[in-house]
Formats: C-alpha cells, structure tokens, sequence
C-alpha cells in the first residue's frame, strides 16, 4: 500500500511550530502556587516549606570549652615561660551542664570539662595535659592565645539567621532543624490535587 501523502495546510491557515520546551515554559508561567497552610511538624516531612525560618538564639548560647583544662584569663599567662611560669590559684571546677558560681578574678584559674560553658571574665582554655598541677595551684608554661580552645557564642549560628527558606523539601535533617529551632508547627504549602485525564 502506497504511503499517504503528508496532510496539506488548510488554504489561508498558518503552521506554528514550537519546541517543547517553550511549551514547557508556557505550562509552568501557568502554574500558581495552590496556597499555604500550617501543620505540626510530626506531619511535615514530605512537604514544602514556605516561610523563612530564624534562630532565635545564637548557637552554641554561650562560650563553651572544647578540651578538658582550666578556664583563665589570657592576659595572666602573657608572661609565661619554661623558665618562667605562670602561677594561677584554681578556684572552682565546671562539669558538663554547670555553670561558674561567680566571675573569674585576676590571677586565677577554673577546672572546666568539654563542653562546660566559660565563666564571666575567662576568655580561653589550657589543655589539662599542658599545666602542672600542685594542690590548688596550676603551672602554665607558655602564653595562652585569647580564645583557645573556645567555642565561641553564635559561632555556628547566629541570633537571627536564616536556617530555612521557603521552597525547601522537609526531609529529616530539616525537620530536625524545625525541632531544634523550637518550631512545633511549619507553613508549607498545600499539596495540590491531580486528575489524569485519559485522551485514548
């Protein structure tokens, strides 16, 4: 059987040929947002988020020691030496979850843990391993940089910033992050309606 000629136009009418993918732009130029809605976070997961989520405190909270040591002022150890070294009294010990009964004083010293936050005026951290102890006393042998050994406040996250922004699939890790930012309800967007239409 002889292959059918191609259709011709219909006199007076215009063929318009168009790539798929400028149909596909006219499609989604078409598309609006199907609206917003709050949900607890338990039924978050899968969604889309639509709000921009803020800290609303600084990460870590407060100054906090990276290494098992003494808490001290920088400035009592600018002067030390092998030759040299500086005495400081230990005044106080900080475990994990304490905190400092009062602020630390000129020439003194406090046992602090990893992790512990720093006591008012201690503004860095000597090792344990890189003091002499005797008693109530420590030796510290060398100057100690400001802010060794700190994790500083809001070094990870500041007070105020943008942890989340809308578009944002939930998925586990940021739905962890809505947990620890205190939100227990999220604005997603509703999830839209589809109907499939069979055209044979």
């Amino acid at each position: 059987m002889p292959n059918r000629p191609p259709d011709k136009p219909h006199p007076g009418s215009r063929v318009i040929r168009t790539s798929p993918e400028v149909l596909r732009r006219r499609v989604l130029r078409a598309v609006k947002p199907v609206g917003i809605e709050t949900v607890p976070i338990e039924r978050a997961r899968g969604r889309v988020l639509a709000e921009v989520v803020r800290s609303p405190r600084p990460i870590p909270e407060m100054d906090r020691a990276v290494m098992d040591g003494y808490a001290v002022r920088h400035m009592d150890t600018r002067r030390a030496s092998a030759k040299e070294p500086v005495v400081l009294m230990s005044v106080d010990h900080i475990g994990a979850g304490h905190r400092a009964k009062r602020p630390l004083r000129k020439g003194e010293a406090v046992r602090i843990m990893t992790g512990a936050p720093l006591p008012s005026g201690a503004d860095a951290v000597v090792p344990i391993e890189k003091v002499q102890i005797e008693e109530s006393r420590i030796w510290i042998e060398h100057p100690v940089a400001k802010w060794a050994d700190v994790r500083r406040t809001g070094s990870e996250i500041r007070l105020g910033e943008v942890v989340l922004k809308p578009g944002e699939a939930i998925g586990p890790s940021r739905l962890a992050m809505l947990a620890f930012m205190d939100r227990p309800r999220a604005k997603v967007y509703r999830q839209p309606r589809v109907g499939v239409l069979s055209t044979g």
